[in-house]
């Protein structure tokens, strides 16, 4: 790609290769499914924003960091562009610097996916008012011991080591 803009969509496809989406910003609400992987850039904000569907396949999500890395490594080669900061969005537990910057609302998701084994931050947060996530308690500091070093090498030498046989001796004039 030759043409870079200020704002950039790609959409990724199957095999993992990206390809540009011509959309602007005010229409990216209502081209965000839930089953795609999207590459934002939006250089004015110097973020590469890397938004995923909570029905998108795991290969795609999984590519799409590789993707949107070699795409910043890119944009860095040219002079007119920023090193860009990249960043993970969920749908349904989106950051609010995202959220504000293409002025959308939070996606409200209805339907879990098998594949997602972890809890999102939002539901993290609603389980522990509820008591609900068994908090680790933080285990009290265990006092270090400093334990001694003992070389193997004066096991062998049978003898005793003098910690030190070095005695100065009164400097004369010269």
């Amino acid at each position: 790609m030759s043409e870079y803009e200020t704002f950039m969509v790609f959409e990724l496809d199957d095999s993992g290769e990206k390809k540009r989406v011509s959309m602007s910003k005010e229409e990216l609400e209502s081209n965000l499914h839930p089953d795609q992987v999207f590459v934002i850039v939006c250089e004015d904000l110097r973020r590469i924003f890397i938004w995923k569907g909570p029905k998108s396949p795991v290969r795609k999500r999984f590519i799409s960091s590789r993707v949107a890395s070699e795409l910043q490594e890119e944009l860095r080669k040219i002079a007119a562009f920023h090193r860009c900061k990249i960043v993970s969005v969920d749908a349904g537990d989106e950051p609010t610097e995202f959220l504000n910057a293409f002025r959308l609302e939070s996606m409200v998701i209805t339907e879990k996916m098998e594949d997602l084994r972890y809890v999102r931050n939002i539901e993290r947060d609603g389980l522990a008012q509820q008591g609900s996530v068994v908090q680790e308690p933080k285990s009290a500091s265990k006092p270090q011991v400093e334990e001694e070093y003992f070389s193997p090498a004066l096991k062998e030498t049978g003898t005793k080591v003098l910690a030190s046989s070095f005695k100065p001796t009164p400097s004369s004039p010269r």
